[in-house]
């Protein structure tokens, strides 16, 4: 796995950052030790531009990556003179992608891993998100000055007897440069644990989007245009044991609006040409790989292509999150539909989105499939589709979807002043 954002894995490092994973700052280089690889006479001539700090977010496998991916994306778009490195759950990385975001895997576990990390950033700050608190990694940061904030924590998870703990809890608390709590509760909860109230203030949840996917907007624009206002919908990382079910769907909410396009996103890019042979009997397809055109006719588009979910969340006013009603669940996370104004419609089988599914769900902005039974998730499919693509249906849907992924602005936005003000107090002391 790219260790950039895995979506668009730019072709150099942001000017003037530090190298990036690719360039094995993580690593030591092949003569030992963690010297720079040596440089041609005209590279040695150059005057190096200053690096650029680093800003290191970490989600702990609790906390998910939402809420640091968005927080990642607004100092990036605030600033133009900053890196960010997130560090995630393995198999979870944020959906957003950046020049300047450099995202891994957890290195906290391994002592070695983290230390070079730190070494090669030299982050200016860091924040934490979720639980347990990785003490090692806070001896650490504390070790080459890093100031650490714990952010969207809810109350300790402290054992009956944590008063026993108290001296190593006083230690790792200690080592926080501030609390930011979702509830007054949660921050009193911190204060018995050792905290200074000084350094504690609740702000409630911080906002849960991935971080706006990008698209390419000439390409949206031109599909836009070939598109000539149809209604479309979605099937997002559709896989192959939910093909079936899906184009009955279609077939179903084809009989309501004639003019309905399917963008038929499958799991694997790789499956795109087959499926076109397959689905060429029964429909008129096009295929993205193939640069086919949309035309009047165009049934269904096969969207088999890396890294343009952005693009199809735009064009699509319903996105059905494919896997959710077989045993794989979804890879990727409802809240980056949402955030891009597609209404949702989802199965059982929501796994490690649950909670987000949930927060949808009561905010009327998404719409759960009751079956897993194959021979009903079709129908029940193609009837969701048609209703949720009634105007007023759809924009409803919509708006809701909106309202839940900007809660907690606020509190991002909070958090987001403290590192900036963190950042220029380093950028003075340089």
């Amino acid at each position: 796995m790219s260790r950039w954002s895995p979506q668009y894995p730019p072709k150099d490092p942001p000017q003037g950052a530090a190298p990036v994973p690719g360039d094995s700052v993580f690593a030591p280089h092949a003569g030992g030790g963690n010297a720079p690889a040596p440089q041609s006479d005209h590279a040695a001539k150059s005057v190096a531009a200053p690096p650029l700090p680093w800003i290191w977010l970490h989600a702990a496998a609790s906390g998910g990556t939402g809420p640091l991916a968005e927080l990642a994306f607004r100092l990036l778009s605030e600033r133009d003179d900053l890196c960010v490195i997130l560090t995630h759950p393995p198999g979870v990385p944020p959906a957003m992608e950046h020049p300047r975001l450099t995202a891994q895997p957890d290195p906290t576990g391994d002592a070695n891993t983290l230390g070079r990390m730190l070494d090669s950033t030299r982050p200016v700050a860091a924040v934490l998100t979720g639980a347990p608190l990785p003490t090692a990694a806070l001896n650490q940061t504390a070790a080459r000055g890093i100031p650490v904030t714990l952010a969207n924590a809810g109350r300790p998870d402290l054992p009956k007897r944590w008063g026993l703990l108290r001296p190593s809890a006083r230690g790792a608390v200690a080592r926080l440069d501030r609390i930011f709590t979702v509830s007054e509760p949660a921050a009193t909860a911190w204060c018995r644990l050792g905290a200074d109230r000084d350094m504690v203030r609740a702000i409630g949840r911080m906002a849960d989007s991935p971080g706006a996917l990008l698209c390419n907007e000439a390409e949206h624009d031109a599909l836009a245009r070939d598109l000539h206002l149809r209604p479309v919908w979605l099937s997002v990382g559709t896989p192959e044991a939910e093909d079936e079910a899906v184009l009955s769907a279609h077939l179903t909410a084809l009989r309501l609006s004639h003019r309905l396009l399917l963008i038929l996103h499958p799991d694997d890019p790789q499956r795109g040409p087959a499926l076109h042979s397959r689905l060429a009997e029964s429909f008129d397809v096009a295929l993205r790989s193939r640069d086919d055109p949309i035309d009047s006719s165009t049934q269904i588009y096969i969207a088999d292509t890396g890294g343009e979910r952005g693009l199809w969340y735009r064009l699509a006013q319903v996105a059905y999150m494919g896997g959710t009603s077989c045993k794989a669940g979804s890879a990727f996370d409802p809240m980056e539909a949402a955030s891009l104004g597609s209404a949702l419609l989802f199965g059982p089988e929501t796994h490690r989105f649950a909670d987000s599914y949930t927060r949808l769900t009561q905010a009327r902005a998404a719409r759960a499939l009751p079956s897993t039974a194959a021979a009903r998730i079709g129908k029940q499919l193609g009837q969701a589709v048609s209703d949720m693509l009634e105007p007023e249906a759809a924009a409803t849907h919509a708006a809701a979807a909106w309202d839940v992924v900007s809660q907690g602005s606020e509190a991002t936005d909070t958090v987001m002043a403290h590192l900036l003000w963190r950042l220029d107090g380093a950028g003075e002391s340089a």
